[in-house]
């Protein structure tokens, strides 16, 4: 389980930050990581007999084991100055990692006809730049709610205005089902105000990244392969927990289609490795593995967000996935998907 539960890489909360490092237990948490380390004479700090910049030390103790210095950047929560002659920040929370190379550049070395020019023009983006479906255990509740480029923040929550989604929200409160599960209907009533989902973004820009917020008291549990990327996790199998007043960054676009586009490269050479073994040549182990990456996995890891509300999943609870919590919902993410369709149509 992966306790995300911190305001890092992250935008400003909508709750007052004091306030709720009063009343959030992972909050307080991160108030009381907000330690500063002297300098030593070279500026570095020495761990199990090796020496290291502190920042970078913390940072790959707690989140990013193989992160390097240039890819830090200080978020503007932190209070202490950048260049500050005796003290350095070693919360590894007041820092976001960064490319140190746009991956769209990596992206063409890897494959020379990834054109994606054209599909940030208006025109061509799509209608809406995410969609979002609620389910009870494995069953869909509800028509499926879609954001509109104009709506860059969402709430999801568990109020009853059939017209929320007028203003943003998705209240799944007013969601009626006549098969509904005890455990459903009891979990139901604490998702209070649920969460915010909001997007950074213009619609022809070559980037965008996603952010969610937890305002529901009981905390909600995320499904998301960008954090398990940042935290050096295998894909799909970690559950990041939220608290109430966390605010994470849970996708980012540059990412999700330099995924699209190694994953295909090496799902297009374990093809040929196939067809060599045809001929007595051994393929490599690794190789015929991406040759079962198909469209659904592509989805499920570049396009797709799963939440809980209330109940996790996983290691240390008794429901083995997210089909087996009471209420949850899945978001759709338009963008991406659009990248996908063209990377898969090309040769």
């Amino acid at each position: 389980m992966n306790n995300s539960g911190n305001n890092g890489d992250c935008l400003p909360p909508l709750q007052n930050t004091q306030q709720a490092a009063t009343t959030d237990p992972c909050a307080q948490l991160v108030h009381i990581l907000m330690c500063y380390h002297q300098r030593s004479l070279d500026g570095r700090l020495q761990v199990a007999g090796r020496k290291g910049v502190p920042n970078v030390v913390y940072a790959r103790i707690w989140r990013w084991p193989n992160v390097n210095k240039s890819e830090l950047v200080k978020l503007p929560a932190c209070q202490t100055p950048t260049n500050h002659p005796d003290l350095i920040c070693i919360n590894p929370y007041h820092y976001d990692r960064v490319w140190q190379s746009s991956p769209f550049e990596t992206c063409s070395n890897i494959s020379g006809h990834c054109n994606m020019s054209g599909l940030y023009s208006q025109s061509n983006a799509p209608k809406y730049w995410c969609s979002i479906t609620y389910f009870e255990l494995d069953t869909q509740v509800g028509e499926t709610f879609k954001a509109p480029w104009n709506m860059s923040n969402i709430y999801v929550d568990g109020g009853m205005d059939p017209n929320g989604s007028e203003n943003g929200r998705f209240c799944l409160g007013a969601l009626s089902n006549v098969h509904r599960s005890e455990s459903s209907e009891k979990a139901r009533l604490h998702i209070g105000k649920g969460i915010r989902l909001q997007i950074i973004d213009s619609i022809n820009s070559e980037d965008c990244n996603i952010f969610v917020e937890c305002c529901s008291q009981k905390g909600i549990f995320v499904k998301s392969c960008f954090l398990d990327f940042q935290n050096g996790l295998g894909y799909g199998n970690a559950v990041h927990k939220f608290c109430f007043g966390a605010v994470r960054k849970v996708f980012n676009l540059k990412w999700a289609y330099t995924e699209m586009v190694e994953k295909k490269r090496r799902a297009n050479m374990a093809a040929m490795v196939k067809a060599y073994a045809v001929a007595g040549i051994a393929p490599q182990n690794g190789l015929v593995q991406d040759s079962g990456t198909g469209v659904d996995d592509l989805r499920a890891t570049c396009c797709t967000i799963a939440i809980s509300f209330v109940k996790g999943w996983g290691i240390g609870y008794p429901r083995s996935n997210i089909k087996e919590t009471p209420c949850w919902i899945e978001i759709q993410l338009f963008r991406p998907l659009q990248l996908l369709n063209e990377l898969l149509s090309s040769n």
